[in-house]
């Protein structure tokens, strides 16, 4: 159950830091 978490807490991050990365290439290319 430990490990699982963590690994949710994984995913969740690296999608977060996915969105971040896309919304900062959108305004690059709005600009």
């Amino acid at each position: 159950m430990h490990t699982f978490l963590l690994f949710g807490l994984n995913v969740a991050g690296r999608l977060q830091l996915n969105c971040v990365f896309i919304l900062h290439t959108q305004l690059l290319f709005a600009i």
